[in-house]
């Protein structure tokens, strides 16, 4: 997933068609869905046109999603790497 909010358990993946392309790359981004959905979690997918074209509206769906979903208190969570980090869930 490229950005979490923990709190909400929301993810936000951001796809572009170029990394779709191929049926593999495709069905393992099917995969990291369901298993977020399993666990609770909700994705909201985004799109390059999305950031280009609707900013706002992006932005005004996360704050709703954050609205809606239930808060949850957050484990201490443990940085991997420059980029990475681990949640304990």
């Amino acid at each position: 997933y490229d950005f979490a909010i923990l709190s909400a358990q929301v993810v936000i993946e951001f796809d572009g068609w170029a990394f779709h392309s191929r049926k593999e790359a495709f069905k393992r981004d099917r995969a990291k869905h369901r298993h977020a959905l399993l666990k609770g979690w909700v994705t909201l997918p985004i799109t390059n046109a999305m950031v280009r074209d609707d900013l706002n509206g992006i932005i005004r769906d996360v704050e709703k999603l954050i609205k809606i979903r239930p808060q949850y208190d957050i484990p201490l969570i443990q940085k991997k790497g420059r980029t990475y980090c681990v949640y304990p869930y």
